[in-house]
């Protein structure tokens, strides 16, 4: 009886056994192949149900933590740029913000927002770009320079590439910020002339002028001091102090 009892135990072990081994086998990853194809390399697929949702809720998860960690650009955000920096070339020296225009040098050459190209860039782990392109007009910028010998034409670019870095580098949205600033001539159409550059600038044969007619680039941040020509938070704290919107900001 003792036999028989252990037999018994033995044969419902071994049943439970080959019960696991069965379950095992068709939750593990198997090789499909297709009929005929040739034996090589073949990735291996999933087939149990829980370990695809178990994946499946993870890939879920990830593209969630990412869209929420995602810059998102703020609608009219470089529309207010525009307008913010078009006001500051047009106030003159010592008009607070506001004040309306008042002899700048964006109103001595008749500058609209319509001639300053914005871009607010933004990248995760960098910094948010500002990039201001101004396009100037050639006779305008002959006039303004001829009307004051104490203002040339290279101090009126110094002075637009200041009041751009200074607006960008204190608006009331982001903070810290790079600005990278460009004074542009359209000379498409036109004869090189009397071509005027300020310091950092291409010149009417420099390598980088365009050929042919286009912008030229009469002056950039390099003109005001700065490294290359974009101006780095660091920079331009240095040069402007700690942003308006944060002011306990610090390099």
């Amino acid at each position: 009886m003792a036999a028989h009892g252990g037999r018994g135990r033995s044969g419902a072990s071994g049943e439970g056994i080959r019960s696991i081994l069965r379950a095992m086998r068709s939750s593990m990853p198997v090789n499909k192949g297709a009929a005929g194809a040739p034996v090589g390399r073949r990735l291996p697929q999933i087939d149990n149900p829980v370990i695809v949702g178990a994946v499946g809720l993870g890939l879920l998860g990830a593209g969630a933590a990412v869209r929420t960690l995602r810059p998102r650009g703020r609608r009219g955000r470089e529309e207010r740029f525009r307008q913010r920096i078009a006001e500051a070339l047009a106030r003159g020296r010592g008009v607070p913000e506001g004040g309306g225009d008042a002899g700048g040098p964006g109103a001595e050459l008749g500058l609209s927002p319509e001639d300053l190209e914005v871009r607010v860039e933004e990248s995760f782990g960098k910094p948010t770009l500002v990039s201001v392109d101004v396009r100037v007009d050639r006779e305008r910028l002959a006039r303004a320079a001829d009307g004051s010998a104490a203002t040339p034409a290279d101090a009126i670019l110094l002075d637009l590439l200041d009041r751009i870095a200074r607006a960008a580098w204190d608006n009331p949205e982001v903070a810290p910020v790079a600005v990278r600033g460009r004074i542009t001539l359209n000379v498409a159409g036109e004869g090189e002339g009397d071509a005027v550059v300020a310091p950092g600038a291409d010149g009417p044969s420099a390598p980088g002028a365009p050929a042919g007619g286009g912008p030229r680039v009469l002056a950039d941040m390099t003109a005001l001091g700065f490294p290359d020509e974009i101006a780095r938070p660091g920079d331009l704290y240095d040069r402007y102090g700690a942003p308006a919107s944060d002011p306990a900001w610090r390099p």
